[in-house]
């Protein structure tokens, strides 16, 4: 009986999200790699697809995220938060900030 060693994957992460990702099953991996990102480094999806490379349009943030950032803010850090939303503290303090301020305006 021949028994063959198996080997390690050759490919590495970058080559592996690397595909064409138009077809059905690519997809359903692809949001299996995001949730992967979300779970383990407590990141929200979008910021999951950036880290791979396939978000284009930068995060924009609707009045749920201000919502979710606003009820975070009682027990975590704008630091925290920054790095949960893959972000600095500054930046997210500035654009909750911002969002308000449209809010109040229209």
């Amino acid at each position: 009986m021949d028994m063959k060693k198996a080997s390690a994957p050759t490919e590495t992460p970058k080559e592996i999200l690397q595909v064409n990702y138009t077809t059905e099953s690519c997809e359903v991996k692809l949001n299996y790699y995001a949730l992967c990102i979300c779970v383990l480094s407590e990141r929200i999806p979008e910021e999951a697809f950036r880290i791979m490379g396939v978000a284009d349009e930068p995060m924009r943030f609707k009045h749920t995220d201000v919502e979710d950032i606003w009820m975070l803010k009682k027990n975590h850090t704008w630091k925290q938060i920054g790095e949960r939303y893959g972000t600095s503290a500054d930046a997210i303090r500035r654009r909750v900030i911002r969002f308000q301020e449209r809010q109040k305006i229209s």
